[in-house]
């Protein structure tokens, strides 16, 4: 009987020994990680547009709202520098002018011109000015309006905060549309309500391995949409070879800054 035992018990032991420990699955990449990625696969991009047609619609709501159509074409020069007409309604009023964009005395500037009033805005020359000012292409401006913002925020302080993307199901190998979905959420203390809010929908598209178009949506608000601003917008971006720019330039020390 001492013999069966021993027997009986060595064969579970036998064959747990056989057994392998299942491989351990990946952990989720976290937030930024996610950013990042798109970023990567954004900067494999040729983002030199030297024309860029654009139309906007927006809507701004701070007790009441202003509504704003915009549609004008930027073009760009050697030396950075960014010349285009446009036209813009606000509520029922409308105006045509003027726009240009350049690097003067280590600013970039931006200079409106409405007739003979124009107003300018001046940032010190960075990485960020430079690809949100003087970029006409989609990239540059996304990586640095959208990502790389996100990535500030969480890198921060991420408590409270709330991504959602579809960026994990997105491959921009392939010529066609693709939609970029983004949302960034701050939630109160309890958890509950929305103390701020940015989000865009984004579809692009890749031609020839090159982004040719984008049409979209952008919301921002505050306090649950107590405040917001809404934009809808439509973008074609041509790529060719940059000439230099032979006629006189707007001058940024001309103009004040931007009413505040």
């Amino acid at each position: 009987m001492k013999k069966k035992i021993v027997l009986i018990l060595a064969i579970p032991f036998l064959l747990s020994a056989c057994e392998e420990n299942p491989p351990v699955p990946p952990s989720p990449p976290s937030d930024i990680e996610i950013l990042e990625g798109m970023k990567d696969d954004l900067s494999s991009f040729d983002d030199v547009v030297t024309l860029q047609n654009y139309q906007i619609e927006q809507e701004d709501y701070y007790g009441i709202s202003v509504y704003v159509t915009e549609s004008g074409a930027l073009n760009l020069y050697n030396d950075d520098f960014i010349r285009g007409e446009f036209s813009q309604t606000i509520d029922e009023v409308s105006i045509s002018g003027i726009e240009e964009r350049g690097i003067k005395d280590d600013f970039v500037y931006q200079i409106r011109l409405f007739g003979n009033e124009g107003y300018r805005n001046r940032y010190v020359l960075d990485e960020t000015a430079r690809n949100g000012l003087l970029n006409l292409g989609f990239t540059a401006p996304y990586i640095t309006n959208v990502l790389d913002y996100a990535i500030g925020i969480l890198s921060e302080d991420s408590s409270g905060l709330v991504l959602t993307t579809n960026f994990l199901d997105v491959d921009l190998s392939e010529d066609g549309e693709h939609r970029l979905e983004f949302k960034l959420v701050q939630y109160a203390a309890n958890g509950i309500d929305e103390e701020f809010s940015f989000e865009r929908n984004d579809t692009i598209l890749i031609e020839e391995g090159k982004i040719t178009a984008c049409s979209g949506e952008m919301l921002q608000s505050l306090v649950g949409g107590v405040n917001y601003q809404y934009q809808s917008y439509d973008y074609l971006y041509t790529y060719g070879d940059l000439s230099d720019y032979t006629e006189e330039k707007l001058n940024p020390d001309d103009y004040p800054d931007f009413p505040s």
